[in-house]
């Protein structure tokens, strides 16, 4: 019979072939509370590291894989060499305990569970002794292990040499001189890299003297390779007992072929050892069959390294190292390795993809390289850079660059509603049975029992069985080229089973679980029979079969049957499942039943069997939400380290457990896609962002959990004040109120905080007003929480105030200009000066009259002055001529001024005349009035002054009347007709004549005013007597009208 397990990695991006064999390993120590790593006399094989090459550059390389050589034992020929120390069993703890405190004894015989090849024989039992030997050539009879010898390995004639097989070494230990020493053994592993481990645990010398001496040591039994290896801890001698012999190696059953090391024999002892390890491999013919297989399975190289040139942009090669044990056993040993070309660049379509109600997906690559003169070619036949596709499946493209092509593929799953819930997948395979992987027929039923019989060679018959890769080949009438159901499984094998004519059990397995724990039992069935060949008419039997868990004494826990599975033109693959708990039974059985009768179909094959407890999903905790201030004002958003919540959401789990993503929509949580790349530096989407946790354990990816919590961003507002950044003071000013409070809408100002530092750094208020009381650096912190903090320094300076002196008014009553040129005392640094006149120099020359006005400025400092220039031309007045008046005669005299803007005050004979301010001046002589009256005007504008006077005397004619005589004697009284004062009140006498008694015209003049004495118009004397007048005015006069006549007398006797 041939098993033939097939460690495969079709993708080969990881060595999953020497990953499973450990895993396994594992799996079986870890159920057995023990955890040991894989020895080194282990099947394995190694294709090496995935290789990237040039295509630009020849596209070749050397593959190199590594393998454990394996020989046959027949030629009884071993290889002896020393190995590195380094156990990879513990020398204590095993789970079989031998020889408990007895000296000298060989332990029950045991049944090794795998055939181990030895000197040409198949052993199948062994036996431990108490003095450090093992034997297979084993006698349930013989308890007594013994321990004198001096004889060299091999040795036959000493039955204590001759007993024994492996010595470890073989020495005198005295177990019942202890009560902490072991002695055990235990079968560790997985087929086809099972072990027997037995080990002496500081097992005291013998002989009371030695006993103090303790040997720890053990020796390891590979299966399927067939290698030895021995390890010594601490391998002590007691010389004062039996000469301290000892012997390690290994001999034949006949006792007459033996490899040692050197320096290990008996005739070498005394001799001693700590931490050190041989190996005794066999080195008969190679029972080993290297190759390489192309992505075809076509053998391509039995060299280990081999060069190979691949055109594909991925080509995977596969290593296959086919193992032949002495019992026939063969297993097959594979592991890939994926050669890329690489063209200098990478195409990366991204990862695989689930939509929920999304009709399409653009399928975009990224190249990671120059992509000029890239051509393209996707599996849907389409040559553009991108595609657009709306149905379920994986796309690839071939993108090429010169005579480089890289490819890469990716999954596009479009779901629907309702079926978008990705639901947790939370089983933990606790036992599967795929049949194993290999070409050709084999029997192994890998521990289950049968009542069929199994057919390795023709065609399968009623009651019959076979285990085999595919069904080409087997029984006319049944499918052909059907390949198992494990998906990706190269030459996977499965069960073909052509049921009986009765119904009744063709399966059974008994398997260990757990207690009291809900499992799903579950496998897949098709028919075999196609019935398009028709050789069972219309009338083929269909297949029936029941699904039984039982307990270890055939109890039914559960059951369920497959109803009638038609056969039909193809494989059709179904599920079937049982969910049950094992209650209080460690071990079950499970039974395949067939329920139907044989004949003309009733053909079916069976793969993946498998049972799996069912997981809870992983317990995690709803972290709080992240809130940050947002990074720049008004961007809305933040960088957050979304990893900080990953302790809060495990709380307190073992991280290294479960698999934490962070995704941002609640589908790719589900899904396990799309997580964010960098979730340490998250920059958030939208204000807020709901981010779910997806939480998954390592050990079952599809068994997850999920959780959400929100990116909360805070605004970061730019609190805006009012406030200067300088206050200019003069000393006269007022310290001015200081206001912090933010200018900004939309705020709660109950929230804000105000912190006022003076220039030294001490705290002087928290109010959001302050007034300072002296120059000084004053700084604000503005504190609105969350996230809103703006610090505002306010300088206060204080100036001193100067002082400003124009002078005295000025009056400048006869013109020019004058220059006003201001006093200033106190601080100058910085002075303006502002004029009234616009001017802005330090002093002005005027020529106008005004009020002048100077500001200047220093710092913040005003200050102000004026000063009045009066500028004038000489002022000149005129009153007239002085003339004379009558008595009580009204007379107005007028003052004509240069300036018609001056005020007036009238003196009479140098006396103010009060009120009298007008330019005209109104007044009468009285009769009594006696002399020269003189009237004075003073005309001022502003402190210029002009002045004129009059002389005014009353007329001759004291009471301004035409006289009725006169004396004409040259007295000079009285002498003439003096109408002085008629000729200026009327403008002129434009004729005066004289007629006398007669009416003889006798003097007559014009333009008269007084010089008619009494003569005629020659100017002889006129006699004294009456004469008459008439006299003609310019102008009428107020008393005479226009003419005046009358009579006058001349008497020149008078006076």
């Amino acid at each position: 019979m041939k098993y033939i397990p097939s460690f495969h990695n079709s993708r080969g991006s990881k060595k999953l072939g020497t990953f499973f064999t450990v895993f396994t390993t594992l799996f079986f120590l870890l159920i057995s509370s023990n955890n040991f790593a894989q020895g080194p006399g282990s099947l394995f094989v190694d294709a090496g590291p995935d290789i990237s090459i040039d295509c630009g550059a020849g596209g070749c390389t050397d593959l190199s894989a590594s393998f454990l050589e394996t020989f046959e034992t027949v030629s009884n020929s071993y290889t002896v060499e020393s190995i590195s120390y380094n156990p990879p069993f513990p020398f204590n703890g095993l789970s079989n305990s031998l020889n408990p405190n007895i000296d000298d004894a060989w332990s029950p015989v045991d049944v090794l569970p795998f055939d181990f090849c030895y000197f040409g024989n198949i052993e199948t039992e062994f036996q431990v002794g108490s003095n450090g030997v093992i034997r297979f050539d084993v006698d349930p009879a013989d308890t007594s292990n013994g321990w004198s010898f001096s004889e060299d390995l091999p040795n036959n004639s000493n039955p204590t040499l001759g007993e024994a097989n492996v010595f470890t070494p073989g020495h005198d230990i005295d177990p019942s001189a202890s009560t902490t020493e072991e002695i055990g053994y235990e079968v560790l592993g997985t087929f086809p890299n099972r072990v027997l481990v037995v080990a002496y645990y500081e097992v005291p010398m013998f002989s009371g003297a030695c006993n103090s001496l303790l040997a720890t040591q053990m020796v390891v039994f590979y299966e399927f390779s067939n290698v030895v290896e021995i390890y010594m801890q601490d391998k002590p001698s007691c010389p004062t007992w039996n000469s301290g012999n000892a012997a390690l190696g290994i001999q034949n059953d006949d006792g007459d072929i033996a490899f040692v090391p050197a320096g290990r024999n008996t005739s070498d002892s005394p001799w001693t050892a700590t931490n050190e390890a041989w190996s005794f491999s066999p080195s008969g013919a190679p029972t080993y069959l290297f190759e390489w297989l192309d992505a075809t399975g076509t053998v391509i190289s039995n060299d280990p390294t081999f060069n190979v040139c691949p055109t594909d942009p991925v080509t995977v090669y596969t290593a296959r190292v086919t193992y032949t044990n002495c019992n026939g056993d063969e297993v097959i040993l594979t592991d890939d390795v994926e050669v890329t070309l690489s063209g200098g660049f990478t195409v990366d379509l991204g990862e695989d993809q689930i939509f929920c109600d999304t009709p399409s997906y653009e399928i975009v690559p990224t190249i990671d390289g120059d992509p000029t003169g890239a051509t393209y070619l996707w599996s849907t036949g389409e040559t553009t850079p991108t595609i657009t596709v709306t149905t379920t499946d994986t796309y690839s493209v071939d993108v090429t660059i010169d005579t480089c092509t890289v490819s890469d593929s990716i999954d596009v799953t479009f779901l629907t509603s309702p079926d978008c819930t990705i639901e947790p997948l939370c089983e933990a395979v606790d036992f599967e049975e795929n049949f194993g992987t290999g070409t050709g027929r084999v029997c192994d039923l890998n521990g289950a029992t049968t009542t069929y019989i199994c057919n390795d060679t023709t065609q399968v018959e009623d009651g019959e069985y076979t285990i085999t890769n595919t069904s080409t080949g087997l029984n006319t009438g049944w499918h052909v080229d059907m390949e198992d159901h494990t998906e990706g499984d190269v030459d996977g094998r499965m069960l073909f089973v052509n049921a009986d004519f009765a119904t009744g059990e063709f399966y059974r397995r008994t398997i260990t679980l757990s207690e009291n724990i809900d499992y799903t039992f579950r496998a897949w069935i098709t028919t075999v029979y196609d019935t398009d060949t028709g050789i069972c008419g219309g009338a083929s039997i269909p297949s029936n079969v029941i699904f039984r868990i039982e307990d270890p004494v055939g109890n039914l826990i559960d059951e369920t049957n497959t109803g009638d599975i038609p056969n039909g033109p193809d494989p059709n693959w179904q599920e079937f499942f049982i969910n049950f708990n094992t209650g209080a039974n460690t071990d079950i059985q499970l039974v395949l039943i067939n329920n139907s009768i044989g004949g003309c179909g009733n053909d079916l094959a069976i793969d993946d069997i498998t049972l799996a407890l069912e997981n809870s999903q992983p317990v995690i905790v709803t972290p709080p939400d992240l809130t940050l201030c947002e990074d720049t004002i008004g961007s809305g958003t933040a960088t957050f380290n979304l990893s900080s919540q990953t302790d809060i959401v495990l709380d307190g789990q073992e991280p290294s457990q479960f698999n934490v993503s962070y995704h941002e929509t609640m589908f790719d949580s589900e899904t396990g896609q799309n997580p964010i790349a960098s979730p340490d530096a998250y920059v958030n989407l939208s204000n807020p962002q709901t981010i779910w946790v997806r939480v998954e354990r390592t050990d079952e990816p599809a068994c997850f959990s999920t959780v959400e919590f929100d990116l909360i961003v805070n605004e970061i507002v730019d609190l805006t004040t009012n406030l200067p950044e300088t206050v200019d003071l003069c000393s006269t000013d007022a310290f001015p109120v200081l206001d912090a409070t933010p200018t900004n809408s939309g705020i709660d100002l109950t929230q804000v905080t105000y912190s006022w530092e003076d220039g030294g750094g001490t705290e002087v208020s928290t109010d959001a007003a302050y007034t300072p009381s002296s120059a000084g650096v004053y700084t604000v912190t503005i504190t609105y929480p969350p996230c809103s903090e703006n610090s505002e320094t306010v300088t206060v300076m204080v100036t001193e105030l100067p002082t400003l002196d124009l002078g005295e008014d000025q009056v400048l009553c006869d013109g020019g200009i004058f220059e006003i040129i201001p006093n200033i005392t106190g601080p100058t640094d910085g002075i303006t000066y502002t004029w009234s006149t616009g001017a802005t120099t330090e002093t002005i020359i005027v020529d106008e009259s005004g009020t002048y006005d100077l500001s200047i400025m220093v710092g913040p400092c005003t200050v102000s002055d004026s000063i009045e220039i009066f500028i004038s031309d000489p002022i000149t007045v005129d009153v007239g001529a002085d003339f004379k008046t009558c008595p009580n005669e009204p007379q107005t005299i007028t003052a004509t001024a240069s300036d018609p803007d001056v005020t007036y005050q009238w003196y009479l004979n140098g006396e103010i005349l009060t009120g009298e301010t007008n330019s005209t001046l109104e007044f009468m002589l009285s009769a009594e009035t006696f002399g020269t009256q003189t009237y004075g005007v003073i005309a001022s504008k502003g402190d210029c002054t002009g002045e004129d006077e009059i002389d005014v005397t009353k007329y001759d004619v004291g009471n301004c009347v035409i006289s009725q005589g006169i004396s004409p004697n040259g007295d000079g009284f009285n002498d003439n007709l003096d109408l002085e004062f008629l000729s200026d009140r009327t403008g002129g006498i434009t004729k005066l004549q004289i007629f006398n008694r007669l009416g003889v015209l006798v003097f007559e003049q014009g333009n008269y005013v007084n010089e008619w004495g009494g003569q005629d118009m020659d100017g002889n004397e006129l006699p004294t007597g009456t004469y008459f007048y008439v006299i003609n005015f310019l102008n009428e006069d107020p008393v005479y009208g226009p003419q005046s006549t009358g009579w006058i007398y001349i008497n020149k006797d008078a006076n």
